[in-house]
């Protein structure tokens, strides 16, 4: 009974968090940013369908428009989802011309398209629309892929020497492609210097063992509460998972070692105190925590021998 109550009582807890995070008028730009691309996303998916329905999306984009207004309103130096929804309209716009299709609905999208523009400074690249993509672009070396994935370990033991930002910065970017729910991108990164971490945290770090003063450095990857609705609860563990995930093997690829490190996906005292300490905004929940150093020419890790593909695979069809 003690452990159900502990249970309930973390519960509400979160569930007070993640009200404040939706209420936190702090947090209204990130709400509507991430408003604004899960619409665009919308109306990207729906123009990538093999036979688009004409005139399709129409209140919502209708809502995008009045995103972007609300949003305009305080906001006068980050223009980026706002370049999501005019370079998403265009193509939504010349599909429809292609067609040879208009209506009122299609008149009252251009003008407010035409309108949202003049408000916006020029910008240098693409943030919406569609691509078109080859099957030649994926004539790439399944061997090399396979032997990335394959050579993939949890490091425990480091060089010593110093994995630079700009190496870091290159794996957080290819680590990005993994897919984001609705393109929300609700994940942050943070780098820190490995001792100055563990003088700071370093009393909670159980379950590390004996490497962490090895470390050259940790990342920790956040999941922002606020990039997603109430009924859409845990969404944000699910998304920065997946960005880990990428981002191991990102770094593999930049051959920086990397071992992942289980946390509490609950609000503690010690992240409380070290997210108020670095100034991490209290809608950030952390995810992950990967140590990062660089690989020494020969290291010892856990076989970590993987279960047979029958224990976790089944074909629901009975094909085999």
């Amino acid at each position: 009974m003690k452990a159900q109550l502990k249970h309930i009582a973390v519960s509400l807890k979160e569930m007070y968090k993640e009200l404040t995070a939706h209420r936190n008028p702090i947090y209204k730009k990130n709400r509507l940013e991430a408003d604004i691309v899960r619409l665009v996303h919308s109306i990207e998916k729906g123009l990538s369908i093999q036979n688009p329905r004409l005139g399709f999306g129409v209140s919502k984009i209708d809502h995008l428009f009045a995103l972007a207004k609300r949003y305009l309103e305080t906001e006068k130096e980050d223009f980026g989802c706002i370049y999501f929804i005019v370079d998403a309209l265009e193509a939504y716009l010349d599909f429809h011309k292609k067609n040879e299709f208009e209506n009122d609905d299609i008149i009252k999208i251009r003008k407010n398209y035409e309108n949202l523009c003049t408000m916006l400074p020029d910008k240098e690249s693409i943030y919406g629309g569609t691509l078109e993509l080859l099957l030649s672009d994926m004539d790439f070396n399944s061997e090399e892929i396979e032997k990335l994935f394959n050579t993939r370990h949890s490091i425990r033991e480091f060089s010593g020497e110093e994995v630079d930002e700009e190496t870091i910065r290159k794996a957080i970017s290819l680590a990005q492609r993994c897919p984001s729910a609705c393109n929300r991108q609700g994940v942050r990164v943070y780098s820190v210097k490995g001792s100055d971490f563990i003088s700071q945290y370093g009393h909670s770090l159980e379950g590390i063992g004996g490497f962490a003063q090895d470390v050259d450095k940790f990342l920790l990857i956040t999941g922002k509460k606020s990039a997603y609705a109430l009924g859409e609860k845990n969404q944000f563990i699910v998304s920065a998972s997946m960005f880990g995930a990428y981002l191991t093997l990102t770094l593999h690829a930049y051959n920086i070692g990397a071992c992942t490190i289980q946390r509490p996906l609950i609000s503690t005292k010690p992240w409380e105190s070290y997210r108020k300490l670095k100034g991490i905004p209290s809608d950030e929940q952390l995810v992950m925590l990967i140590g990062i150093g660089k690989y020494k020419e020969k290291c010892t890790v856990p076989l970590s021998k993987r279960f047979d593909i029958d224990k976790i695979y089944k074909n629901l069809d009975g094909k085999r």
